[in-house]
């Protein structure tokens, strides 16, 4: 029986008044100060007339009030204005009803601005003081009803406003939630496409060239397969780097990886490297750039010599990958995927990726890559695939 009376409770509850934290069951409490209205009876009992005024009265207000706390910005204020127009009549057989004019003004934060807000009360307490003036009200119940108006109307209009700034708060804070998971998918996408990308191409040319020699009968074949075996798992211990956010390349490593390649596409890869003051952050971007280059050297030109250079210019570090091979129609590389992702990593750097190639012509196809780092410490050149080391630059 009690449970059934609680859930009838809930159910009017809910009708009545907006599911809103900021509310809750407080409405209920303000009614309160109807006893400056209906406290006057347990000293003065009520005329006829003032009977006959007030249930109607009161069942308006009852409507209006509970309403109220569903609508917002204009609409409210006609419901403040009718809470109003109550208290003007009902003044006239109580001055009690100036407590109407309080509950009116409890309404003053939810107009959707704090300027409405003070604009209301104002409103509120100019029309208090005209219904006093004009029915010839005690001074002493305009002065409460005043600084009752005043205080509870201030009170709304400040914790809206905090309640809107704090909304705003949430709001920003779920677009920069937002904004951070779209980079970070991004990332994980631009690192799988760098990684897998050059993996995937090793693999391709070495199982390629591990059926060639099959078909031979060429031992060598059993070797090739064992390096397609190892790249795959390095490819899956990287890209569960990527994935969690610590994908830490060395240009070593990488210009290692692409020896086997190099190597399997029978492509001369000269290369120096010298020990420089990278930082891992750049170090990384940079050996993406290298797998991405080198990438496209063995897809896209049909070089037969390739050199990878890394030196210092002033405060930057640049690495250049140059080909032979037959410029950038033949890949269509100088706007893809692969090198737009690497601009995109190196300007988050403050660093900057530039790509030539003669579009139709045998000049080859040059990408260079730049990011801002410290000095360099001694150089150490590291020999190349079938070739000799570049020279030192000035």
């Amino acid at each position: 029986m009690i449970q059934a009376v609680l859930r009838g409770v809930v159910a009017v509850h809910r009708r009545l008044l907006p599911n809103r934290p900021e509310i809750g069951w407080t409405p209920y409490l303000w009614l309160f100060y109807l006893s400056f209205y209906l406290g006057r009876w347990a000293f003065q009992p009520p005329t006829e007339r003032e009977l006959i005024w007030t249930w109607p009265a009161l069942v308006a207000f009852f409507v209006l009030y509970f309403n109220g706390f569903w609508q917002t910005g204009r609409r409210l204020m006609l419901n403040m204005a009718g809470i109003v127009v109550i208290g003007v009549l009902l003044t006239t057989l109580n001055p009690g009803a100036l407590t109407f004019f309080i509950y009116a003004s409890g309404f003053a934060g939810y107009l959707g601005t704090t300027r409405r807000g003070w604009w209301s009360i104002g409103a509120i307490v100019a029309a208090a003081v005209a219904t006093t003036v004009a029915f010839g009200m005690s001074w002493f119940w305009l002065a409460l009803t005043s600084v009752l108006v005043v205080m509870i109307g201030s009170v709304n209009v400040y914790y809206a406003e905090v309640g809107r700034k704090n909304a705003a708060l949430q709001r920003s804070q779920e677009e920069v939630e937002r904004l951070a998971s779209v980079a970070e998918r991004e990332r994980i996408a631009r690192d799988l496409h760098d990684l897998l990308g050059h993996t995937l191409t090793v693999i391709t040319v070495k199982a390629e060239l591990a059926r060639k020699l099959s078909e031979r009968g060429d031992p060598r074949a059993s070797t090739e397969i064992a390096d397609v075996e190892r790249i795959s798992r390095d490819a899956l211990g990287q890209v569960r780097s990527a994935v969690a956010g610590f994908a830490d390349v060395g240009l070593a490593g990488e210009l290692k990886r692409a020896r086997l390649v190099c190597e399997a596409k029978g492509i001369t890869l000269d290369a120096e490297l010298p020990e420089l003051d990278l930082d891992p952050r750049g170090e990384t971007a940079l050996a993406m750039v290298l797998r991405e280059a080198l990438t496209n050297v063995v897809r896209h030109s049909r070089a037969s010599r390739c050199s990878v250079r890394l030196s210092r210019l002033t405060s930057a570090v640049v690495l250049t990958v140059e080909d032979d091979g037959r410029g950038a129609r033949a890949g269509g590389t100088a706007g893809g995927h692969g090198l737009e992702s690497m601009r995109q990593r190196l300007a988050g750097l403050g660093g900057r990726l530039e790509v030539e190639g003669r579009l139709g012509g045998d000049g080859g196809f040059r990408v260079t890559a730049s990011v801002p780092m410290g000095a360099p410490s001694a150089p150490a050149v590291v020999g190349g695939v079938a070739g000799s080391a570049l020279p030192e630059p000035a």
